[in-house]
């Protein structure tokens, strides 16, 4: 939805359904097409429609709800955003790979949550399937004390504190403050976020500056937390699924 104008102005996306997922063998994972619901008089949108239940539902809720098309003014902007698409994700995806490079051996950063660094549960597949990287938005999480990650953000210059992604701009943002702020600590506990989580969005600049940037901020943080109490040894790479947040 982002990366398709990547400029940060326009969001926008496609439903794409191949009709091959059996959402019946699912069934509490999947209220809105396999219980009966009211707006439908009743009746199951899966008992109805079958595998075209998916497509059924963006039609007749979102689409109808919605509205089925983007202003003038920004369908101009994806379009002409997808004219630079292809090379804007290769860039994102080779300042990417540099930068979690230098994140995974950095003292002051006690895991690296991405499927591309070795050890992921999910690194076959992303091998596989994205074998020119797997995506420029991840997190990691800080060897330092919670009241630490303000001013390590505060020291960051190219990185820009917005809660943004896929933009050409390099972009950070604390979960716990920000987008998972009205999550419980057990909540976000859960979802692999802790109060030292850090996500990037890495955009379009020199990776050489985007290292220096990080490195000048991490710089302060080497050695200031009991990293054997609370957190993995000084530049291990740890990994959990469903942590890219």
């Amino acid at each position: 939805t982002k990366f398709l104008g990547g400029h940060g102005s326009t969001l926008a996306g496609a439903v794409v359904d191949g009709g091959r997922f059996d959402f019946s063998a699912y069934p509490d994972r999947w209220p809105q097409l396999t219980r009966p619901k009211r707006r439908y008089g009743g009746e199951i949108l899966w008992e109805r429609h079958g595998h075209g239940a998916y497509l059924a539902l963006a039609r007749s809720k979102y689409l109808h709800d919605l509205g089925p098309s983007l202003a003038p003014g920004s369908a101009a902007q994806i379009l002409q955003g997808l004219e630079t698409l292809d090379i804007r994700v290769a860039r994102h995806a080779q300042n990417t790979g540099e930068v979690i490079r230098f994140l995974a051996g950095h003292p002051a950063v006690a895991a690296v949550h991405h499927p591309s660094v070795p050890g992921h549960p999910q690194a076959g597949l992303a091998a596989r399937d994205f074998p020119q990287g797997a995506g420029s938005v991840f997190s990691f999480d800080l060897a330092a004390e919670p009241g630490q990650v303000g001013a390590f953000i505060d020291r960051l210059r190219l990185f820009k504190l917005v809660a943004n992604v896929g933009d050409t701009r390099s972009l950070v943002a604390h979960p716990a403050a920000m987008t998972h702020c009205r999550l419980t600590p057990e909540q976000r506990a859960a979802a692999g976020i802790a109060e030292t989580t850090i996500r990037l969005s890495v955009g379009l600049e020199t990776a050489a500056d985007l290292v220096a940037d990080l490195d000048l901020a991490l710089a302060p943080l080497v050695g200031t937390a009991d990293l054997t109490a609370t957190s993995p040894a000084a530049g291990a790479v740890v990994v959990h699924a469903g942590t890219g947040v």
